[in-house]
């Protein structure tokens, strides 16, 4: 379960989704009997929380009967071997070693260690251009730490100080005595930071754009992973919340995941490799979904307006335009193909077929990588789960899937994309893989909401056995052990695919026949 310390760290970088409940989890300062002196109103304001983070440790996950849920995968043996393979990694590839890592001013590789058997928390705080941290894990251990910070104990907690951080230093040490731990908050793990952009340049990681603040706190429920949070935006939203359209004639089943977005509509359009085509936005909205088929069916929908006849009309300068803006590999070279109002935009290997078409609902078109014909055997998507979508006005992004379901659909799809990208797989045994492929059948659903609270904020839910979703772990996954060769491993998680970039396909294979839908639904 260590793999979690890095997706805590590369949650902002690789998902941009880390927000969540308003409850603050800073610790009020102590009270003295002696008059407070007098402190001035601008220095009050130049104190701010970086970071205030805590894991509650293993004790605190809940036991549940069922074998499945977090506890049942913290207590699986794959997950104890995958914290031993991950050691090693990390310890050959020396990443806690590196910069910016080695600068940091708590101790990456001690929270490794602990994590997940042991509570531990980090406190960051600046005040005056001071940066001041302390971080504390349970237990007596040996932490090695540069000249700059001082290792002490409290209790049953070892405390590791940095330069300025007496008073803050002091606080934890009397929160320990009073409560028994260094943090207030009941939750699972909770994370706050009134200054993101602050925090992410004192640990020298690439900023998240427009995000200024963020909470977030997590508990377990019926073995799931229920994380919530909320976040504040540097710059109003730039788009105007629409009432939902969903192409419900479209999106077939038997699904396996279902993704809604509002404000993303007009920016698929406007993307270099379709902006020369001009194609008119219906509205701004985005749907895509995966169908338990073959691994490769999934698709999107993107709110072209008469796309019956802007299709068609414009194929000529969609290819032109994708050609023009130097495509990855998989779409270079494209053919047109206007079979069945299809637009065929090149081929990958006779298996990907990269293909747009005129959707089943008025303005939509239907985009994927497997084209199939509809038939009476794909029947709609229930309305029960499209009503999850609808009945929130101020919903903005909602996505289901039934992990382990989508996490076999998106492995061959990885695999495939490798072949002709810049970063190919190179371990497929690798551990992180095997983990996943062995914890798989614990994987039930993951549902992710976020909601418009303000032009300025949003909230953030999402529901999950390992607070993950398909994707997410695949990329994980990838950004662990498929570095480029000869190369140490990187804080920063790199694309799944790399660039896509390569050589051009002079010699492009026929495309095979478009299958309909199998008749045998069995296991459905």
């Amino acid at each position: 379960m260590k793999q979690f310390v890095t997706a805590f760290i590369i949650g902002f970088v690789v998902l941009g989704i880390v927000y969540l409940e308003t409850g603050s989890s800073e610790k009020p300062r102590k009270k003295s009997d002696q008059p407070a002196p007098k402190i001035s109103a601008p220095e009050q304001a130049t104190t701010e929380v970086l970071l205030s983070l805590h894991w509650a440790g293993i004790t605190n996950v809940p036991v549940e009967e069922s074998p499945k849920g977090l506890a049942g995968i913290l207590a699986d043996d794959a997950t104890a071997n995958l914290g031993i393979e991950l050691n090693k990694l990390f310890t050959e590839q020396k990443l806690f070693e590196t910069e910016p890592v080695n600068q940091w001013p708590f101790s990456l590789a001690s929270l490794f260690d602990a994590f997940p058997e042991k509570a531990f928390s980090i406190e960051m705080r600046k005040s005056n251009n001071n940066i001041a941290c302390v971080m504390a894990v349970e237990g007596t251990n040996t932490i090695t730490t540069s000249d700059h910070f001082s290792t002490s104990t409290e209790g049953n907690w070892t405390l590791v100080s940095s330069d300025h951080a007496d008073e803050l230093l002091a606080e934890i040490q009397a929160e320990i005595q009073a409560s028994g731990t260094p943090y207030q908050s009941k939750s699972l793990f909770a994370l706050k930071s009134d200054n993101v952009s602050e925090l992410f340049q004192h640990l020298s990681l690439p900023a998240l754009p427009n995000i200024s603040t963020v909470t977030l706190s997590s508990s377990v429920h019926k073995g799931d992973l229920l994380i919530k949070g909320s976040a504040d935006l540097l710059e109003a939203f730039s788009f105007e919340q629409e009432e939902w359209n969903i192409p419900v004639n479209t999106i077939r089943d038997p699904l396996v995941a279902f993704t809604a977005v509002q404000g993303f509509g007009r920016k698929i359009l406007s993307l270099p490799a379709l902006e020369d085509a001009q194609l008119e936005a219906a509205n701004n909205q985005f749907y895509a979904w995966t169908v338990r088929l073959t691994p490769f069916t999934s698709y999107y929908a993107l709110p072209i307006k008469d796309a019956a006849n802007q299709i068609p009309a414009k194929a000529d300068a969609f290819i032109a335009s994708v050609n023009n803006s130097n495509p990855p590999l998989v779409l270079r070279n494209l053919q047109i193909s206007k079979t069945d109002s299809m637009v065929h935009p090149g081929q990958m290997l006779p298996i990907l077929i990269p293909f747009v078409r005129p959707a089943l609902d008025p303005d939509y078109a239907l985009a994927g990588f497997f084209p199939i014909k509809e038939n009476n055997l794909m029947k709609p998507a229930p309305e029960a789960l499209f009503d999850q979508v609808r009945k929130k006005p101020d919903l903005i992004y909602y996505d289901w899937e039934l992990t382990l379901n989508r996490w076999e659909s998106l492995k061959p799809t990885f695999q495939i994309l490798s072949l002709v990208s810049t970063n190919p797989f190179k371990q497929l045994k690798a551990p992180f893989y095997q983990w996943l492929d062995a914890i798989g059948p614990k994987l039930g659903n993951t549902t992710t909401l976020a909601s418009r609270t303000s032009d300025t904020s949003f909230k953030f839910e999402r529901r999950a056995q390992l607070g993950l979703t398909a994707f997410e772990l695949l990329t994980i996954a990838r950004w662990l052990e498929n570095r480029p060769l000869g190369e140490p491993i990187s804080l920063v998680p790199f694309l799944p695919f790399g660039t896509m970039g390569g050589p051009s396909m002079h010699t492009m294979p026929q495309a095979p026949a478009i299958p309909a839908p199998p008749h045998d639904r069995k296991g459905q």
